[in-house]
C-alpha cells in the first residue's frame, strides 16, 4: 500500500487572535500564552523551502498553497509581507483567513500587491449588521465593530 503524499499545509506563523468567537476555542480557553509567537521569516521560508525540497517524495507534486491557523489572525502577523513574498518565491498561494477587524487599507494594499500568492479572503464575520451583538458574538468592544464595519 503506497502512503498518501502531503497535499496541503497549515503553518500558523501567528499565535494570537484579537477575538474570542463564540465558536472558536479562544473563546473559552484564550491563546496558550506558549503559543502566543510571531514566525521568524527565516523559519517560515525554511518551512518552504523543505516542502519544495520535498515535492515529488512525501509532498505531492501537485502542493501549491497553504493555510493559516482558522484559530489565529493571519492579518496580525508582523512578517505578513515577507510570508506572502516567501511564497512568491516558490510559486505558493494562499486563502487569507481573517475575522476583518485587521483588514486595514495598508493591508489590502499588501494583499493587492500579490494576486498570484493570495487567493481570496475568507472573512469569519459571526455578525456584521448589529454592533451590540458583534461585541456578544466576538468577545470584541462595540467600538471594533464600527471600525470593521466602515464602508
Amino acid at each position: 500500500m503506497e502512503i498518501e503524499k502531503i497535499r496541503y499545509a497549515q503553518i500558523d506563523p501567528n499565535g494570537l487572535c484579537n477575538a474570542g468567537c463564540w465558536f472558536c476555542p479562544v473563546a473559552y480557553i484564550g491563546n496558550p500564552k506558549e503559543a502566543i509567537n510571531q514566525m521568524e521569516p527565516s523559519e517560515f521560508r525554511n518551512i518552504i523551502q523543505q516542502i519544495d525540497y520535498y515535492k515529488g517524495d512525501i509532498v505531492s507534486p501537485e502542493f501549491n498553497g497553504i493555510y493559516t491557523s482558522h484559530y489565529n489572525e493571519a492579518l496580525l502577523y508582523r512578517h505578513f509581507e515577507e510570508m506572502l513574498e516567501t511564497l512568491r518565491e516558490f510559486k505558493l498561494g494562499m486563502v487569507v483567513l481573517t475575522n476583518g477587524t485587521t483588514l486595514t487599507p495598508d493591508k489590502v494594499d499588501i494583499i493587492n500587491k500579490y494576486p498570484e500568492v493570495v487567493w481570496g479572503l475568507c472573512v469569519n464575520a459571526p455578525i456584521w449588521s448589529d454592533a451590540e451583538l458583534f461585541a456578544k458574538r466576538t468577545n470584541m468592544n462595540q467600538s471594533i465593530f464600527q471600525q470593521a464595519a466602515r464602508p
